[in-house]
């Protein structure tokens, strides 16, 4: 007897009484996965028990469900006794609109004892007993992309000749990384994902992404072994030993799976939309942008530093137009004692948004709620607070400011009720209309929790509710260290990736050597990554958060009598005795332009943090040349291809047409070449015209290859693409990052062209315009200027203007 589900993209069938069941890609794919099974396990008392996907106890029957994950689906329920303790219904659907497949367990305890639930197998192919999976054409180099667990864990595509990124510190940093993995994988080839994952062949370039629509009940993950012809895949959720006392029950997140092609424009889009959509993802019209406190003054800011730097901004508003400015950590007298401030802040933290708000900015403040440092009056006062193990002893939360930081427990009414006060005052009293909330992964710690009826996910994202109806509606909450499939709904923007620093590579104290290889820590090569590779999460999820720009340069003065060497940590590991009120940057001119363009190609929020009366004039139009952000984020071409992509690309579109940013980017500790084939851009264009923008050139392309030679370490080489067309027209700027978007209006006559210019600040830069012969007279806002001939029919006019301007040229 077969059971099925059904769209005109896919098919599900389970098989009975075996319990064996397939997926079919309907569409003409070809994909099949035959051999799939379901289990899970459950403790009475001191008996485990399991549960390896067999339905031949009881009288399974198909039903309807009442609450599917999608609209217009085709479902069923299946009814099974596994045990006189516990009962199993399974739930699957077929959304009509997307080639998903859905489906859940819900677990009820109908014995008179009490229930402990461990983990929940929502697919298992193992090849050993006869579980296959068919591409469309045979299986070649396999791959498999992985999501870390929250924001700073390294995310991207990992192959079968590769090892999982391990960290090597143990208990300092491994609190950070596991979420429903239990342990870091060992061997190569072996992999876990959190949330969701990608399976793929870069031979036929077929992937299957599997993953969960939510992280309300549990954390879930996706482990694969790859092999070159026989995957393992197992696909669970972790139900953390959570207590069914007699008549409970317990439902897993709705769990997904969809076949994708790894080349479409936009392979994750599905899915990810259906995760945004059923968790009402908050997704504001614009990306904030700002300046923080925290990479230039760490924990020894003052409100003396602070004005400054508001002051700075209030005067440079025409040239800078910044949002927000946050205060980071420093503020208050101890980790996790945040409503008492330390001296530096006499004006108390109400009067410091006062200020903020004066100057006509809206006011940031930086919170960790659920971590305290050792010697916090919050642990002495209240002990039964701290998150324990089984031994009563304090759960590790990770060695944060040089200390085994504690973890509150969030479950504990009393912590709820202090969260929810601090989060009111920071709005209400204080002032703070932006908050960013850091080291949530605190909350999801395993431990003996207050209330063992909830799960490690069921107790955060409670605790992150209650947070935002705290906050308000109108309050922006920012996401730091969290894990992100229980952030969706909840934030309004959220890190993506680690921490950035004043160096390239990992460090602590001044030593990088050891820490290479770690790849969650503080350090610009590791935010760049996960920029790059969560860059699909933005406007679907939230406003992505790349963390801050670093636009200092490495002579940037410092507060004397402090220590001259700084570290190049971040929030996860700081020092006190050595912070720095300026740090000075170890980052090569080349290295900050990287930083700069992969955060303003990500399209999320643009915050700097430099001491801002420091900065030179040049970076200063560096800064200035990325504002506003840019309307939508980057697509690595490569995501599939390499663990670390080097070819990005941002299609956009206005007023001078439509046009591509491409971005060549070297990783290598030498010089390199990048190139990209256009036609994969997929233009419908034989010849093209590209303008370099942070080397303000004109490039005549003699192929539909865009090559970029001698690439500097680390270093980044920024296009924008054009399609030649048949008249006049605009081909590229240095106004601003977009090459285009400062452009309101094209006005083309027979012998005239008309071009509106509004960034809304002060700009000034080379625009490239394509023009049928040489110009007679050139004029912006009535007052001529002049052009310079760079290629066949293409002028380069050197334009500077207040807010808005029109260019007017005559040939």
């Amino acid at each position: 007897m077969n059971l099925e589900v059904q769209s005109e993209d896919l098919r599900m069938e389970l098989a009975l009484p075996s319990g064996t069941w397939s997926i079919k890609d309907l569409a003409g794919g070809g994909h099949i996965i035959e051999g799939l099974r379901f289990g899970c396990g459950w403790r009475v008392g001191r008996f485990r028990r399991t549960w390896r996907g067999e339905m031949g106890r009881g009288r399974p029957r198909e039903s309807s469900i009442d609450d599917p994950p999608c609209p217009d689906c085709d479902s069923l329920m299946v009814e099974l006794e596994l045990s006189d303790d516990v009962r199993l219904y399974l739930d699957a659907c077929v959304s009509q609109k997307h080639p998903i497949l859905y489906w859940r367990f819900r677990l009820e305890n109908r014995s008179d004892r009490s229930v402990e639930l461990d983990q929940v197998e929502m697919l298992r192919l193992d090849p050993r007993p006869g579980g296959a999976l068919v591409f469309d054409t045979p299986p070649g180099e396999m791959g498999f992309f992985s999501n870390g667990w929250q924001s700073w864990n390294i995310t991207g595509a990992l192959f079968a000749e590769d090892r999982f990124p391990r960290t090597q510190l143990g208990p300092l940093t491994l609190p950070l990384r596991l979420g429903a993995a239990a342990a870091q994988p060992h061997g190569r080839g072996a992999f876990t994902s959190e949330m969701f994952g990608v399976l793929g062949d870069r031979v036929s370039r077929s992937g299957i992404l599997m993953g969960f629509l939510s992280q309300r009940q549990a954390f879930g993950g996706v482990e694969v072994k790859l092999a070159s012809s026989a995957p393992f895949i197992r696909m669970w959720a972790d139900c953390d030993g959570v207590l069914l006392v007699p008549g409970d029950s317990f439902a897993t997140d709705w769990a997904c799976l969809q076949f994708i092609r790894l080349d479409e424009e936009q392979p994750l889009a599905g899915y990810l939309e259906e995760v945004g959509r059923f968790n009402r993802a908050r997704i504001p019209s614009e990306a904030p942008t700002g300046w923080s406190s925290w990479y230039q003054f760490l924990e020894s800011i003052t409100e003396v530093d602070l004005f400054a730097n508001v002051d700075w901004a209030e005067a440079h508003r025409k040239q800078i137009p910044l949002d927000v400015i946050q205060l980071d950590d420093g503020f208050e007298a101890e980790v996790g004692d945040w409503f008492s401030t330390k001296a530096g802040f006499p004006s108390g933290l109400d009067g410091v948004s006062r200020r903020i708000l004066r100057a006509g900015f809206v006011p940031g403040l930086w919170l960790a709620p659920f971590v305290a440092r050792p010697g916090a009056r919050i642990l002495t006062d209240h002990p039964g607070w701290i998150l324990r193990n089984r031994m009563g002893a304090p759960v590790n939360a990770g060695f944060i400011w040089d200390a085994f930081t504690r973890a509150l427990d969030v479950t504990h009414p009393q912590v709820v009720e202090h969260v929810v006060r601090l989060v009111t005052t920071a709005v209400g009293e204080w002032g703070f209309e932006y908050i960013k909330l850091d080291f949530l992964y605190a909350g999801a710690l395993r431990g003996k929790r207050h209330d063992p009826r909830r799960t490690r996910a069921q107790a955060l994202r409670s605790i992150l509710e209650h947070i935002r109806k705290a906050a308000g509606d109108g309050t922006t909450l920012v996401g730091c260290g969290c894990p992100l499939g229980s952030g969706v709904g909840i934030f309004d923007a959220m890190r993506i990736g680690a921490d950035v620093a004043v160096r390239w590579n990992p460090a602590y104290k001044g030593h990088e050597t050891l820490l290479r290889r770690e790849r969650d820590m503080p350090s610009v090569r590791n935010a760049i990554h996960n920029i790059i590779s969560r860059a699909p999460l933005h406007r679907r999820w939230w406003i992505n958060d790349p963390d801050c720009l670093i636009l200092r340069q490495p002579q940037a003065l410092r507060t004397p009598g402090h220590d001259p060497d700084p570290f190049g940590g971040g929030a996860e590991i700081a020092s006190t005795a050595e912070t720095l009120s300026r740090m000075r940057s170890r980052l090569t001119p080349d290295e900050t332009i990287s930083l700069a363009t992969i955060i303003a190609l990500s399209g999320g929020s643009l915050f700097v943090s430099d001491h801002l009366p420091d900065l030179s004039a040049e970076r200063l139009d560096w800064l200035a040349r990325l504002l506003p952000p840019l309307p939508a984020g980057l697509r690595a071409m490569d995501w599939f291809d390499h663990t670390q992509p080097s070819i990005l690309v941002l299609p956009l579109e206005g007023a001078a047409g439509k046009w591509d940013l491409v971005a060549l980017f070297n990783w290598a500790e030498t010089a390199n070449e990048g190139s990209l084939n256009l036609n994969l851009l997929k233009r419908q264009a034989e010849d093209f015209r590209a303008v370099s923008f942070w080397g303000g050139k004109y490039l005549p392309l003699e192929s539909p290859n865009l090559v970029s030679s001698a690439i500097p370490p680390h270093g980044v080489r920024l296009f924008s693409v054009r399609p030649a067309g048949p008249g006049p027209g605009w081909i590229g700027d240095t106004l601003h990052i977009s090459q285009g978007l400062a452009v309101s209006t094209v006005e083309v006559h027979a012998r005239s062209l008309a071009v509106g210019l509004d960034l809304g600040r002060r700009a000034s830069g080379t625009a490239f315009l394509e023009l049928p012969s040489l110009p007679r007279r050139s004029t912006l806002d009535g007052v001529a200027i002049e052009s310079v001939q760079v290629g066949l029919n293409v002028h380069a006019m050197q334009l500077q203007f207040d807010g808005g301007a029109r260019l007017e040229v005559e040939w």
